[in-house]
């Protein structure tokens, strides 16, 4: 039908599962990585090889990142007018066939399943209004005609932009300000009324494409911008300004490229081809100073815009061609401690003269390059950084060296994919760089912590184990007991003891009442604050975040916030002195004594600097902070004593039990996993923290929402969450691959492991 050939030629990869359509991806990557490492071997210097050109894949190709949305994620879509397949030329959608083959169909999009119902809704109210117009469609631009294109761009809170392309031809301007009303009429009063557009912009050009400046964009109605939040930033987005397609998959890219490539206190930071600055501006809060070049003013002019929106003051966005900018400001950047630069270029790759300058700029020390497209022109991009010094291109500097390379899925259901590639500038007289592979997964087993007096740079990943910190020298720091916390506890566990004397004298109702109420306090912490905020495994709507924060206030563990902090500085310093628990100070100490005292100051130091922007920006995470002593009182005492008292009269001791997950769990059990970490497996406390005892897996794939290899064996936490899913009220659960799993196993296990 016309409407697969449709979905073949806009999504082939359609007809696979999300999962399949993942490997697939990967396996492109790897190619396109392999190819550029032949290509490599053969440019090397036989008399002086370097390291890399030994035409294997000598640097790591980590797993790839999926996309959190799969369907219906473009935020900007534009349609196409043409004879459609019953032979009317005021059609609106996309081309089947070619115009060599002068078999063009265009056909409607309405079931790809990469577009938003909106995008379809207005694409089908302009096919209907250019329908009921008197002038033709401009098909060709030498056989006359007017309408043609129309964009669509949204946010994720449902804000519309229309932007509709209109060839004058002979008309006049009285006769194109008509037409202009009658767009405008039709949408804001007529049967176009129900797209709810809150822009609508009208471009009249002779041109293909035509930018603001050659031709403004007129604003027919509405507001001039939309905006967008993504990773906790507002972005203003006009007309034409860049912005990725996929937001929460932009998210997914930014957050990788700040943990694969910049530490925090980097110095300055070069954005190449930065659109309206989402990337550096993301990327500020790790760096002193970020400049950006774009060549779209009105995108430099958001930039700017988007910094004093966001408060960032030391970003600044220069306009103009990235091959005429940067050789003359690279120089003046020659003297900048800590330069280093990310680099997103369309898919046409980088101009040679911006590759030249990066390569010759001899302060660059690491470059990140995010590709769209990496076996088209930004492989000539790859050989030129990475190959031997070359006079007659001159490129002079010393040759950069890929130290890994992360596939992102930013496209599902389609061939392309994202390509994050990180470079380090390579001399044998300066000292390697640190390296910047902060995932769990790594391609060989981590054996080493870097001792007292080993130079290395702090990992950015928030849950993952950090090799680099080093505990400082000297005696510890005396322990000061905090006698409020003291007292509290034992006025609660003292009741607790007591409430164990009355439960022959309890109802059935009121101990199944009870044990209820430790289910739901339990999975405010396990589901709640630990999987969803903790380690963002999976996403939950407003109905269950609310849910979950109750049931967090009611299990007195401290509010999500501090809970979170907490828990990434635990994974992050697991055993060290900024391990909140530390398990390495004694059994009592990593079940309770932690809170019985005041922290050491590496766990406050660390704990600060921390990336928290994504519980900053949850509002529901927020209020109850604000609000967590009050919420504690009615949940945690007010409300469980309550219910059995009104409603079968009778009283209840709320027993206070804090399960013993970050104490036993990391002290006894095997590590069927990675031996190298500390973190165990314990059935017992798995059974009895339900499902959080998988310490070892969890330790070494913080991400997988189950915690566990085995689905919801063990694991009550996990039904809930798939219970969730099939509601409607939780999505995107991050799963570890079982073929990653075993790999990881039989590579750092101890020998142990035993799937399903």
């Amino acid at each position: 039908s016309w409407e697969e050939r449709l979905a073949d030629a806009v999504t082939p990869l359609w007809r696979l599962s999300y999962e399949d359509q993942l490997r697939v991806k990967y396996e492109a990557q790897r190619t396109v990585l392999l190819r550029l490492s032949a290509q490599l071997a053969q440019g090397a210097d036989p008399l002086s090889p370097l390291p890399w050109t030994s035409g294997q894949l000598g640097f790591p190709l980590l797993p790839i990142l999926p996309s959190p949305v799969t369907d219906g994620y473009r935020n900007k879509s534009t349609f196409s007018v043409n004879r459609g397949p019953d032979g009317n030329p005021k059609t609106v959608g996309f081309y089947v066939g070619t115009g060599k083959a002068r078999d063009i169909v265009c056909v409607r999009g309405d079931h790809l399943q990469n577009m938003p119902a909106k995008h379809k809704l207005v694409a089908r109210c302009y096919e209907e209004f250019i329908r009921l117009s008197p002038l033709e469609p401009c098909l060709l631009f030498h056989e006359g005609g007017h309408w043609r294109e129309i964009t669509v761009r949204t946010n994720a809170a449902g804000s519309t932009m229309a932007i509709v392309y209109f060839h004058p031809q002979r008309l006049t301007q009285e006769e194109v300000c008509a037409h202009k009303a009658a767009l405008t009429d039709y949408f804001a009063r007529g049967p176009g009324k129900v797209c709810q557009l809150d822009s609508l912009y009208f471009q009249e050009s002779s041109g293909t494409r035509c930018s603001h400046e050659d031709s403004p964009y007129q604003l027919l109605r509405g507001e001039p911008h939309i905006y967008e939040e993504l990773l906790g930033l507002s972005f203003r987005i006009s007309a034409d300004a860049f912005f990725q397609v996929n937001t929460g998959g932009a998210e997914v890219l930014y957050r990788a490229v700040g943990e694969r490539g910049f530490a925090e206190g980097a110095g300055t930071l070069l954005d190449v081809c930065c659109g309206t600055g989402a990337l550096g501006l993301s990327l500020s809060r790790r760096a002193r100073k970020v400049v950006g070049i774009e060549v779209v003013e009105q995108a430099v002019r958001d930039a700017r815009h988007n910094a004093a929106l966001n408060g960032v003051p030391n970003c600044r966005f220069l306009p103009g061609k990235a091959e005429e900018v940067l050789p003359g400001l690279v120089p003046s950047l020659g003297s900048e401690p800590d330069l280093l630069a990310v680099v997103n270029p369309s898919r046409a790759g980088l101009h040679y003269r911006v590759t030249r300058a990066l390569r010759n700029c001899t302060a660059l020390r690491r470059l990140v390059y995010v590709s769209c497209k990496p076996e088209g022109e930004a492989m000539r991009n790859f050989r030129d950084l990475c190959c031997p010094p070359d006079g007659q291109k001159k490129l002079t500097g010393h040759p950069f060296v890929p130290t890994s390379a992360t596939p992102v899925d930013m496209f599902p259901h389609t061939a392309h994919c994202e390509l994050l590639l990180v470079f380090e500038s390579y001399s044998p007289l300066l000292p390697p760089l640190p390296s910047r592979m902060c995932v769990t997964e790594s391609m060989r087993p981590h054996t080493h912590r870097p001792k007292n007096g080993e130079v290395a740079t702090e990992s950015t990943v928030e849950d993952v184990f950090d090799e680099t910190y080093r505990e400082k020298e000297g005696p510890k720091p005396p322990r000061k007991i905090v006698w409020r916390n003291v007292i509290l506890m034992s006025l609660l566990h003292a009741g607790a003891l007591y409430g164990l004397t009355l439960v022959s004298s309890a109802s059935v109702l009121t101990l199944m009442w009870a044990v209820l109420c430790f289910l739901l306090s339990a999975l405010g912490v396990t589901a709640g604050a630990h999987r969803l905020w903790s380690h963002r495994s999976y996403k939950a709507k407003l109905p269950l975040r609310i849910f979950l924060a109750f049931a967090n206030s009611m299990a007195f563990q401290n509010d999500i916030y501090e809970w979170a902090r907490d828990h990434r500085a635990h994974h992050k310093y697991s055993e060290t002195d900024a391990d909140p628990h530390n398990s390495g100070r004694g059994f009592f100490f990593a079940h309770i004594g932690w809170l019985l005292v005041r922290k050491h100051p590496d766990v406050i130091e660390k704990g600060s600097k921390l990336e928290l922007t994504d519980l900053k920006a949850d509002p529901v995470v927020m209020f109850q902070r604000k609000n967590y002593k009050m919420s504690v009182v009615l949940m945690c005492f007010v409300f469980p004593t309550v219910v059995p008292w009104y409603l079968w009269g009778e009283s209840l001791w709320v027993g206070y039990f804090i399960p013993g997950i970050l104490s036993a769990a990391h002290l006894w059990g095997n590590r069927p996993y990675d031996v190298h970490i500390s973190p165990r497996e314990n059935r017992f406390v798995t059974f009895s923290a339900i499902g959080e005892g998988f310490h070892n897996y969890h330790h070494t794939f913080p991400y997988d929402y189950a915690t566990s290899e085995f689905g919801c064996k063990l694991n009550l936490t996990t039904c809930f969450i798939d219970f969730m899913c099939f509601v409607g009220l939780a999505t995107d659960c991050k799963k570890v691959p079982q073929e990653l799993v075993m790999a990881r196993a039989q590579r750092t296990g101890d020998g142990s492991h035993r799937s399903g």
